[in-house]
């Protein structure tokens, strides 16, 4: 039995790891004279231009807020407490009524 947990827990400890997301940003760089312009010797000028000019809009809005919480855990917690209640008292008028019979 012991020779059968350690050959699963040696496959499981030598199982591959999980893999990198196949998806990741890939850029390029490329470089021209510069033509035109004013450049001072022995200075660098970056200019960066985008391929892609889309923007994603993310924005978080409040669905709940803090009364809206206590009115549903209220709501919860008084039918959990109807149920309790009811039970109860059933259970009560059953006993009720089998000591009367």
């Amino acid at each position: 039995m012991t020779g059968v947990i350690r050959t699963v827990l040696a496959s499981v400890l030598n199982a591959p790891r999980c893999r990198r997301a196949c998806k990741h940003p890939a850029y390029s760089v490329s470089s021209a004279p510069y033509v035109g312009g004013m450049v001072k010797p022995n200075t660098s000028q970056l200019m960066a231009y985008y391929t892609n000019l889309n923007i994603v809009m993310k924005s978080e809005y409040l669905v709940y807020d803090f009364s809206a919480i206590v009115a549903a855990v209220g709501g919860s917690l008084g039918l959990f407490l109807g149920f309790s209640f009811h039970d109860g008292t059933k259970k009560l008028l059953d006993m009720i009524g089998d000591k009367l019979k």
